[in-house]
């Protein structure tokens, strides 16, 4: 069920038969061999004992080793909702070209396939501090300057402690409210999500490391979010390849901050739900956001996405879950992406949420879906954007859009919002002529709703993906000392990067910073600056 490819040694067990499948019923897709039970709303919100979790221990990123010497292990599952699309093109609102423009500002290549590992795929992940931009992807992380020079490169498994553990699904985030990094990832050996926050806003220093035990379970893809007062992961559990259950683990971040024992909150398994994704809090609130797919039934809803509201902090107060299920236009499991002069495709995912930010009461989500562009006559993988206002009660669905282009498939969003209230969006895409690239678009607060400026090639690809594997998602991050300015990063292939046996061309990754460049109205428009 998975690709392992064993660092020091370098070798690589081959991907054996996928078994899980997805099925289109109307409104619904049913996931075989999932075992999942009905509807788990929480009702209508909950609480729970309060845990501690002990720190493991601290480590100093000047010290790490680099990837000359490697050990460890990456592991990667099939995706749990990995089926080839089965739907009919059906009607949904499809954005519109606005008049502002996402401006590329810098930009220069991350880590690749070579200096990391020989597995796939690298899930990107990205971040920006006051000083310093860190990458990274499996099973490497890498700290730059601003300017692209590189300052320190580690293995993953030297900065989280993990040894020869199988490692996988990095995330990292840059905290604005505590002026912290946070970061992640899943210890498949031990059954855990570990955790590691800086002593400062300085990446090259002390880092604490905190375990959050899934029990006999594997918490896959964990992901993380922050709010003032609580930080936040959250999982999917399998039993070996049956998935059990999303589940998710609210801790102290004051007390995180000081290195010290932390009271924990820690979620039951709950069925009723698939990718439970903490949002990253760019303004003050002590509300922490997560957004989620829906299971009834033994399938996943493609019209219900469920809004998590988290209130209280471990250890201080008590803790409450509320939920709210929100009416989205139909998704529908995106098409693999097709390349130039071969018949290997891109692996586009499955409908799961892949980025989340909120933002003075304002809530964007991205995910892949099934569209047909205008102009065009067949189902592309597309990019689904959903924007939420917080404030309002009940919680709106302001816009929800695909955004799609004639001819190409799009994929794996990464999105931020800037200290303007102006979306910056991510994505990868590719089409019979054009080998995986990256590009950027936005939303400027000043665009009419469900609209996007025309897309900027970030980075072009130059050579195709054999690896049937790729993603499983991208980063973006903003710059906390310019906050007009988002930085990105994702997966491309290009010819000079080198061959990785087997997986064909390398992976490769690139790093960019944008900027939402405005086209003020002479009149009227949503807001003007």
């Amino acid at each position: 069920m998975h690709i392992v490819a064993q660092r020091g040694r370098r070798s690589t067990q081959k991907r054996v038969t996928i078994i899980l499948a997805v099925l289109l019923l109307p409104n619904v897709y049913t996931l075989l061999d999932f075992h999942l039970g009905e509807l788990g709303h929480l009702s209508p919100s909950v609480t729970q004992k309060i845990e501690t979790t002990d720190p493991v221990a601290t480590i100093d990123v000047t010290i790490l080793r680099s990837s000359k010497s490697v050990e460890g292990s990456a592991v990667f599952r099939p995706l749990a909702l990995n089926g080839s699309a089965q739907a009919a093109a059906r009607t949904s609102r499809l954005a519109s070209t606005s008049g502002s423009s996402v401006t590329i500002v810098s930009g220069f290549d991350g880590l690749n396939q070579i200096q990391s590992c020989a597995c796939v795929p690298p899930d990107v992940q990205v971040a920006a501090g006051p000083s310093y931009v860190v990458e990274m992807v499996n099973l490497e992380g890498e700290i730059f300057t601003k300017q692209g020079v590189s300052n320190k490169t580690f293995t993953l498994s030297s900065f989280f402690l993990s040894g020869s553990d199988s490692i996988s699904d990095p995330k990292i985030l840059f905290d604005l409210s505590s002026n912290r990094w946070f970061a992640s990832l899943v210890d498949i050996s031990v059954r855990s999500v570990v955790v590691a926050v800086s002593s400062t806003s300085d990446p090259t220093g002390i880092w604490t490391i905190y375990r959050l035990s899934a029990g006999s379970f594997l918490p896959d893809q964990p992901i993380i979010g922050v709010s003032d007062d609580k930080f936040v992961a959250s999982a999917n559990d399998f039993r070996s390849t049956s998935f059990v259950g999303a589940k998710y683990w609210v801790l102290n971040k004051a007390q995180m901050l000081t290195g010290s024992t932390v009271s924990t909150f820690s979620s039951t398994i709950n069925s009723g739900f698939f990718s439970i994704h903490p949002v990253q809090s760019l303004s003050s609130t002590i509300i922490q956001y997560m957004v989620g797919n829906v299971v009834s039934g033994a399938a996943l809803s493609s019209t219900t996405i469920e809004l998590f509201s988290v209130t209280g902090v471990p250890g201080i107060s008590t803790v409450t879950t509320s939920t709210s299920a929100l009416a989205v236009s139909s998704l529908t499991i995106p098409p693999a992406g097709v390349q130039p002069g071969t018949t290997f495709t891109i692996d586009t995912s499955d409908i799961r949420v892949q980025d989340a930010v909120w933002f003075k009461g304002i809530l964007w989500y991205g995910l892949d879906d099934g569209c047909t562009p205008t102009g065009d006559t067949q189902l592309r993988s597309c990019v689904r954007m959903t924007q939420l206002d917080t404030a309002k009660s009940p919680v709106a669905v302001n816009q929800d859009f695909d955004y799609g282009l004639s001819g190409r498939y799009l994929f794996y969003p990464a999105l931020r919002i800037d200290g303007q209230g102006d979306l910056d969006l991510l994505y990868g895409y590719s089409s019979s002529t054009l080998f995986p690239s990256l590009a950027v678009t936005g939303q400027a607060t000043t665009d009419s709703s469900g609209s996007l400026g025309p897309p900027w090639t970030l980075k072009a690809g130059s050579d195709l993906d054999a690896s049937t594997r790729y993603g499983d998602y991208f980063g973006a991050g903003l710059d906390p000392t310019d906050p007009s300015v988002v930085w990105v990063s994702g997966e491309y292939h290009s010819n000079t990067t080198g061959s990785c046996g087997s997986f064909g061309s390398c992976w490769s990754t690139f790093i960019g910073s944008v900027k939402m460049t405005i086209n003020l109205p002479s009149a009227g428009g949503r807001w003007a600056r």
